[in-house]
């Protein structure tokens, strides 16, 4: 947990790299939109109870590149730090957490938020500065529902006096799988609004099939703005991926899009796949697998396959090309 220079609020992620999005796709994905500081707003004034996003002082937040994930926390977490000011002065850091594992967590989420924020304080301990408040956001994707863990809940037969020694503190909770199709579509944050539909409906073939546009169309009218296009990248390369489907749509994209659409988005996508993007892919996937495959001889193929997000079948190929 190496402390960082913070970027400057204005900064904006740099051009995606294809082969970023090989490993862990789901993680590299929110990693990278949720870095683009206006994602990030959307997010915070999503989650976040009004009187408290009404109380930051926007003019000082800043995308920092702290990270307070520890070994027993990164095989649950993926972070990205905010660090800012209350409008009554108070330092502050909103902490942008997701839940990589589709299944719910395998302990207490509060123990795992208590561990993330006391290695949070163990660095201001080291920094000889004062506790930095912390505000906790979850995005969760899972299959199973989340609940908010309340003492109560952690210890149901316990006395009201008896959850009194129990430590709690408060988080947010954003579980992209129940909100609502309407929920989404009627949203007034924009951005967000694309990411939520991808991190939902990415793996969804059928849902894919017949609304991918809806998916990567972030803004036609800012279509030439850095930061829409970068989102548009992102989302594109995240799809690319992880669906078959849409890979099959932009195959097939003069007969899937309308007039209007091929003319705001086929422009970019014709440039993305020329640039040899799914094939750079195939090929950095292919090369990483056989070379974790020479290394990694004990691993079976279906553990393989789920690490690396692709198919078994796939995997025994490669591994007869190791043999040989």
């Amino acid at each position: 947990m190496e402390k960082k220079k913070p970027t400057s609020p204005s900064s904006v992620p740099q051009k995606p790299d294809p082969l970023s999005f090989i490993h862990h796709p789901h993680d590299k994905y929110v990693r990278f939109v949720m870095q683009v500081r206006p994602v990030a707003l959307e997010l915070m004034q999503f989650a976040l109870p009004p009187e408290i996003f009404a109380a930051i002082d926007l003019e000082t937040l800043e995308l920092s590149e702290d990270s307070f994930i520890d070994e027993q926390l990164r095989a649950h977490f993926t972070d990205i730090c905010y660090t800012g000011k209350m409008k009554d002065g108070t330092n502050f850091r909103t902490t942008i957490l997701f839940e990589h594992k589709s299944d719910l967590p395998e302990s207490p989420l509060t123990a795992q938020l208590f561990r993330y924020i006391s290695n949070i304080w163990d660095s201001d301990i080291r920094q000889q500065r004062a506790l930095t408040l912390t505000i906790p956001i979850l995005i969760y994707h899972g299959s199973q529902p989340i609940v908010k863990e309340t003492p109560a809940l952690l210890f149901p037969g316990a006395s009201a006096d008896q959850l009194s020694y129990v430590p709690a503190f408060n988080y947010e909770i954003v579980d992209i799988t129940r909100l609502s199709d309407e929920a989404i579509h009627t949203m007034h944050f924009l951005l967000l609004r694309n990411i939520f539909l991808a991190l939902k409906y990415g793996r969804n073939e059928k849902y894919v099939a017949t609304y991918w546009e809806k998916i990567i169309i972030f803004a036609p009218e800012k279509r030439n703005d850095s930061i829409h296009f970068n989102l548009f990248q992102a989302t594109v390369l995240y799809l690319n991926r992880i669906s078959p489907q849409f890979n099959n749509n932009i195959k097939n994209m003069n007969a899937a899009l309308s007039s209007a659409e091929q003319e705001v988005i086929k422009p970019y996508l014709v440039e993305l796949y020329e640039q040899g993007i799914e094939k750079g892919i195939e090929q950095g996937i292919e090369k990483t697998v056989l070379l974790f495959l020479k290394k990694n001889a004990d691993w079976t193929d279906e553990q393989i396959a789920r690490t690396f997000d692709v198919k078994k079948e796939w995997v025994q190929q490669l591994r007869k090309k190791v043999k040989k």
